[in-house]
């Protein structure tokens, strides 16, 4: 049997068999393992005794692990920068209105 998970990973959750959330697909996303090198097919599975999935049209369906099979790809470090001489001095928001202004270094309105 298959069937498709729709929605944003941080709503897809697995609860245990009394409804309460274990985790959620955004979390598990975060918590693969790397090394901070470059990997192809990398696979991991968190395994489960007692979680569930709500599946559309079937309800609660038991799962025994997840697995992933991921690349980690690595990127060269790029320096970002910024010069305070081009930048706002400051920034003002007017709560009641919301009218927002920006100071520049030498106190002019933009």
């Amino acid at each position: 049997m298959s069937f498709q998970i729709k929605g944003m990973n941080k709503d897809i959750l697995i609860k245990d068999s009394s409804g309460n959330k274990i985790t959620d697909m955004f979390e598990l996303d975060n918590k693969l393992p790397h090394e901070w090198k470059e990997e192809r097919n990398k696979e991991h599975e968190y395994k489960y005794e007692d979680a569930y999935m709500d599946i559309e049209g079937l309800g609660p369906v038991k799962l025994l692990s997840i697995k992933y099979t991921y690349d980690v790809l690595t990127t060269d470090p790029e320096v970002i920068t910024i010069s305070g001489k081009e930048t706002a001095k400051a920034i003002l928001k007017d709560v009641k209105t919301g009218t927002i202004k920006f100071f520049d270094k030498d106190g002019n309105i933009k």
